[in-house]
């Protein structure tokens, strides 16, 4: 314990880790003052605003006057259910209006009358329904409106993922340099089984700390501004050809857990070749390209030479926001042709940071009985080293 406290306090003095922690805590809390637009009321209503006045025009210039009867009769319900959308005076009545028009349009789609996105009508339709369930639905069109628990899947989401690998970077470079056998806490006089897993569960932590850091002083003032308990918009969104309603609470742990196992397999890793190595630099390279490599367009394509192997790759659950929807998420798919899931992340991370660690202690082993048997022989064919 004392070698594991000795440590982190080492990586906390570090002004890498300092710098680190407050950039974050600036980025997470950067959408309570801009304007990050969600999917909500005024989006929704300027759709159907556009879409009124585009069918009005129409009829109005006899677009439909020898069309057959049933079209002018459709045409004649669609300008009735947007035009009950467009004169809602209240939430509620709102939302109530949408879920009765996004229900007609995409019964018109499946039935093959109307040209349209099936998924993302169906999406809009069930996130009306959950909202005119709402007695008083809130008004909600930006991410700096959302209650806390909804604030931080969508503050996460709006940044690149990469930028919530930085703590793994500052962290797994740092314990490396600390950990080196030049310095005073990387000598070897402490076993490697100990070493290893003492020095991984440090950078763990290290992590977890940067990110309560980053995530707290946003989510405090989420709450004060919006209401902690306060309700939000529901989590609708496509995954992989189907439509998902999820909770707030399985959209928050899904993104929390992601965040804070990625950090800890990276930083593991750099940790790991840093053991073998005895230097940061080796780590510092690996860990950068394991960053780098999710951001390739390709990477999570189905044509992608790995497709066969994503589901089991570390680096294919680093974007959370590619597995779980947040609140007000828009009617894209996030995971197109790709079958990943929050719980089988958070196992293939887990396990590859276990392997990690394992395979250290393995070859480190190897390593050091090679190591003294080089220095055996030596002895045996240097009888004058050997009496010193």
């Amino acid at each position: 314990m004392r070698y594991l406290s000795l440590l982190v306090h080492c990586i906390a003095r570090q002004p890498a880790t300092v710098t680190i922690a407050v950039l974050l805590a600036l980025a997470f809390a950067t959408p309570l003052a801009l304007d990050c637009v969600l999917w909500g009321e005024s989006i929704v209503a300027a759709n159907a605003q556009n879409a009124y006045t585009t069918l009005k025009a129409a009829e109005d210039a006899g677009a439909y006057d020898s069309a057959p009867d049933y079209i002018r009769t459709e045409n004649g319900r669609d300008l009735k259910l947007l035009r009950g959308v467009v004169d809602a005076k209240d939430p509620h009545t709102f939302w109530a209006a949408v879920a009765k028009q996004s229900k007609a349009e995409l019964d018109e789609i499946q039935e093959g009358t109307l040209q349209g996105d099936a998924l993302n009508t169906e999406a809009e339709y069930r996130r009306a329904v959950i909202m005119s369930m709402e007695k008083n639905p809130r008004t909600i069109n930006y991410v700096g409106d959302l209650p806390p628990a909804q604030y931080l899947p969508a503050a996460i989401a709006s940044l690149p993922s990469v930028a919530w690998l930085l703590p793994s970077l500052v962290v797994g470079v740092g314990l490396c340099r600390i950990t080196s056998p030049q310095r005073l806490l990387g000598a070897r006089t402490i076993p490697a089984t100990r070493r290893v897993p003492t020095v991984c569960v440090a950078a763990s932590i290290s992590c977890v700390a940067i990110l309560v850091v980053a995530f707290l002083p946003g989510m405090v003032l989420s709450g004060l501004r919006n209401g902690f308990t306060s309700s939000g918009l529901p989590v609708v969104f496509i995954k992989n050809g189907s439509v998902v309603v999820a909770s707030s609470g399985q959209a928050l742990s899904s993104f929390l857990a992601l965040v804070v196992l990625e950090n800890v397999f990276v930083s593991c890793a750099i940790v790991c070749l840093g053991q073998l190595t005895g230097g940061a630099a080796a780590g510092g390279v690996v860990g950068v390209a394991l960053c780098l490599l999710p951001l390739s367009d390709s990477y999570l394509s189905p044509s992608s030479p790995l497709s066969p192997l994503l589901k089991w790759l570390p680096t294919s659950y680093f974007d959370a926001s590619r597995l779980m929807g947040f609140a007000g998420a828009f009617g894209v798919d996030i995971c197109e042709g790709i079958s990943l899931d929050t719980a089988t992340g958070c196992i293939v991370l887990l396990s590859w940071t276990a392997c990690f660690i394992l395979l250290t202690l393995v070859v480190g082993f190897a390593l050091s009985r090679y190591h003294a048997a080089r220095r055996q022989r030596r002895g045996q064919t240097c009888p004058s080293t050997s009496r010193i």
